[in-house]
């Protein structure tokens, strides 16, 4: 073989070597996910590694970081199992579009990059994350969200859901009464709060501000949305700002159920 085909053989050994080299960085340095509006960050990606373990809905761009989890699997069967699991998915990822869409990301002016401070690399943030709890008949999933939108402060929100363990079907409070329910919460909870938020915040019950309390505790539906049962109770959950000034924080009112007027037998 002369030199010439030798140097030819050679330079086309080296190029395979070359082009193996390169696939094989590409495959173990994946480019990042690019959003041309939020600049470089993750896609929204749902964890798949077990059908049992948390799931996720995380995304992390320019402007704004989401971390959101929900259950793989409930306390329920069957149908009712993967019906419960999607409700909650839905729950979040509605809550993260509407997170998205306030922030009007997508649009920001130069003005608003600079005075948000985003120029500096502030982020605003949602964060998502449930506790469950269980009943000697239901099993509840509580949702906390902390939203931060560089405000004087993060807000904090909530949303629980309850399901019969026996039935599969989602319950609502209505379902644990005979009576007026909405007169009843709120008769008992002006009644625990004042020592509740007094112990809390290392105060005398005397100054609670009672016209506060009572604007949160009426008999409304809109003010007992959020709630949960463990064992024997029914606890109540107030939110910032909805019984008093934030810096009270969150209020939880537990209830025994069998002390309530007009609770069902079944739930007792």
């Amino acid at each position: 073989m002369d030199t010439k085909s030798t140097s030819i053989i050679g330079a086309v050994v080296l190029l395979i070597i070359a082009i193996g080299l390169v696939l094989w960085y590409m495959s173990e340095h994946p480019a990042p996910f690019l959003n041309e509006h939020a600049g470089i960050g993750t896609a929204t990606t749902t964890s798949t590694t077990a059908p049992t373990a948390d799931q996720r809905l995380d995304e992390h761009a320019k402007y704004y970081d989401i971390t959101a989890t929900y259950p793989g699997s409930t306390r329920l069967t069957g149908q009712a199992n993967a019906q419960s699991i999607e409700v909650m998915k839905q729950f979040e990822t509605n809550a993260i579009s509407a997170f998205k869409e306030q922030g009007n990301f997508d649009n920001l002016s130069a003005q608003d990059i600079t005075t948000f401070g985003f120029d500096q690399g502030r982020k605003e943030s949602l964060d998502i994350k449930y506790v469950t709890k269980t009943g000697p008949h239901t099993v509840s999933y509580i949702f906390t969200m902390f939203q931060d939108t560089l405000g004087a402060h993060p807000n904090t929100y909530f949303r629980t859901f309850t399901w019969n363990t026996t039935t599969g079907e989602g319950l609502e409070l209505s379902d644990f009464f005979t009576g007026d329910y909405l007169a009843v919460l709120s008769k008992v909870s002006r009644e625990k709060l004042p020592a509740i938020i007094a112990k809390k915040a290392g105060m005398p019950a005397s100054q609670v501000d009672m016209e506060y309390l009572k604007r949160g505790t009426t008999p409304d539906t809109d003010n007992f949305t959020n709630w949960y049962i463990e064992g024997s109770s029914l606890v109540l959950i107030f939110p910032p700002y909805q019984v008093g000034p934030y810096v009270i924080g969150t209020q939880e009112v537990p209830l025994t159920l069998a002390n309530l007027s007009g609770i069902k037998s079944q739930y007792k």
